[in-house]
């Protein structure tokens, strides 16, 4: 199956390669003949070289800024006889803002305590010997080991959620 769909999908690469060749040769036999008939061959509709479709337009001078804003309220469709708004005055500077809390003082260094050297006594007995617990007794049997291997799968995180 999948070698079928790869050898349609050749198939399609192939038909459109085609198509774009027989096009190419159609265009350029249309070429040769308008250049035996003594046909440009340029649109008709256009006006311009295309020179000057990439010429920037000149930026008109500078205007008279009250001309600007009379132009501006006309678009705005606001009356063109009322006067602009007069621009708001700017606050007056805040004073200089002063602490009210004066600075706390720093916090001279505290001393670390230094524990007083001990007098070295003899090495202690090693502690008896215990007994081991019953959990590890049955963990270091084979039967033991897979009782606590079956707890784990059944207790523990689900195998899809763990790492």
């Amino acid at each position: 199956m999948e070698q079928l769909i790869f050898l349609a999908i050749i198939a399609l690469i192939s038909f459109v390669n085609w198509l774009m060749q027989r096009s190419a040769e159609l265009r350029e036999k249309k070429r040769l003949e308008r250049k035996r008939s003594g046909d440009s061959g340029e649109s008709p509709y256009r006006t311009a070289p295309a020179e000057d479709a990439h010429e920037s337009r000149p930026t008109p001078p500078a205007a008279d800024p009250a001309a600007d804003m009379r132009r501006l309220m006309e678009a705005l469709g606001l009356p063109v006889e009322a006067e602009p708004p007069r621009p708001v005055p700017a606050p007056p500077p805040l004073p200089a803002f002063e602490e009210a809390v004066p600075r706390p003082e720093p916090v001279p260094e505290i001393p670390t305590f230094t524990p007083p050297p001990r007098a070295v006594a003899a090495k202690p007995a090693p502690p008896a010997p215990r007994a081991p617990s019953p959990l590890l007794k049955t963990l270091r049997t084979r039967e033991g080991l897979r009782q606590a291997i079956v707890l784990r799968e059944i207790l523990g995180p689900p195998k899809a959620l763990s790492n």
